[in-house]
């Protein structure tokens, strides 16, 4: 029996992680259509300001949670981080095409693409760190092991200098 205790971390919670993310990003982008906005007045901005953070807070704990639930439908460590990350992003913005073609948004990929840039190094890092802590907590139950995954990303970074 291992009598050995692990450090209990606070994002090893999934709702504190999610929670976390959404909060961050609503404050961000909130606080950048307030800012936006501020030419407008005080209510103006406060109200572009609180609609963007609520829809972008929304937005985060979805995608947030999607990651969470698509990383789990694998024990391959690959396939886990490749259906969270590219799953997860290309489902949002799926929705996001869909809300602005009812919405009659006429320059759709223009209005999206900016989002779409920002939140790639999001999609492609939080399954990261899933996969980090799989590999962590779990080292039996990874399929590739994590010797395999560091060779390969020694690798990548050494091309990338």
């Amino acid at each position: 029996m291992n009598s050995e205790k692990t450090k209990s971390s606070f994002f090893d919670n999934r709702y504190a992680r999610i929670i976390t993310v959404a909060l961050a990003t609503a404050l961000f982008y909130g606080s950048w259509a307030a800012y936006s906005n501020w030419e407008h007045g005080l209510a103006t901005a406060l109200k572009a300001g609180m609609t963007q953070a609520l829809f972008f807070g929304i937005a985060a704990s979805c995608s947030s949670s999607l990651m969470e639930f698509l990383f789990t439908l694998s024990n391959n460590i690959v396939i886990q981080y490749f259906l969270s990350s590219m799953g997860s992003g290309m489902l949002m913005l799926m929705v996001a095409i869909t809300v602005h073609t009812i919405n009659g948004t006429p320059n759709i990929m223009q209005t999206i693409l900016p989002p779409t840039l920002i939140a790639t190094p999001y999609y492609m890092t939080y399954p990261l760190e899933l996969a980090r802590r799989e590999m962590k907590n779990n080292p039996d139950g990874v399929i590739i092991k994590p010797e395999f995954l560091n060779r390969i990303f020694n690798k990548l970074s050494k091309r990338t200098k």
